[in-house]
């Protein structure tokens, strides 16, 4: 497993977490 694809993957879910959050809100 590629360390850097994880990290991409990762920080894009939270970056959506963070979209739907604000969209909740």
């Amino acid at each position: 497993m590629d360390i850097s694809l994880k990290m991409k993957q990762i920080t894009a879910l939270f970056s959506q977490i963070e979209i739907y959050s604000t969209i909740f809100q």
